[in-house]
């Protein structure tokens, strides 16, 4: 039993932005992750939960310096992102990055 993992289902449309992301994840680096508690020490990784997909890095967080450039560049295909999805998107920078469906 140790062995079984909660699941929650994801909203079709946060798959939907993790795919259309998949270039930007592959140009900053950012490797998904589908266990937390698996999550590397080192890299940046993405995880997507039911309602949003968060950005982490590194075991603090993610260095303000890089997680700007990374915040930068999401908010410059905002609104190509929203066009696709036909849904808006907030990205709230912090701790981590969090990219979420209104």
């Amino acid at each position: 039993m140790k062995h079984i993992r909660r699941y929650d289902k994801i909203d079709s449309k946060i798959e939907e932005l993790s795919e259309y992301l998949q270039e930007f994840f592959d140009k900053h680096n950012i490797t998904q992750v589908i266990d937390e508690s698996k999550a590397p020490s080192t890299d940046f990784y993405w995880i997507m939960y039911p309602t949003y997909i968060s950005i982490c890095g590194k075991t603090n967080g993610i260095p303000f310096y890089e997680s700007y450039h990374i915040y930068k560049d999401l908010l410059n295909l905002k609104s190509q992102l929203e066009k696709r999805l036909s849904k808006e998107i907030d990205i709230i920078p912090g701790f981590t990055i969090d990219i979420m469906l209104r």
